[in-house]
């Protein structure tokens, strides 16, 4: 069986700590994300979720999809979540 497995960053309406690293996420971004009811939001990119696609609790694939974010922005993401990705520190393990 083939194993897919996700990177999981959070989306927050709390501001991040002072020991993590986050994006302040645009209102426009909020409405194309279908978070519109968040005055404000951030998404971490210091630390994520590992997890197996086909066991996940946190990931439902006939989820409703709420909307999503524009390409630049999602640039923006992967950009200042690169640095993280390889961090043993920043990965938190779901498969396990």
């Amino acid at each position: 069986m083939v194993q897919r497995y996700l990177i999981l960053l959070a989306i927050s309406g709390t501001p991040p700590r002072s020991d993590q690293t986050a994006l302040e996420v645009p209102q426009l971004e909020c409405r194309r994300a279908g978070i519109r009811e968040w005055k404000d939001a951030w998404i971490t990119v210091s630390e994520f979720n590992h997890d197996l696609a086909e066991v996940s609790f946190y990931y439902d694939p006939n989820a409703e999809v709420l909307g999503s974010f524009s390409k630049g922005f999602l640039a923006k993401i992967a950009a200042a979540f690169k640095p993280f990705l390889a961090s043993p520190n920043a990965r938190i393990s779901r498969t396990e």
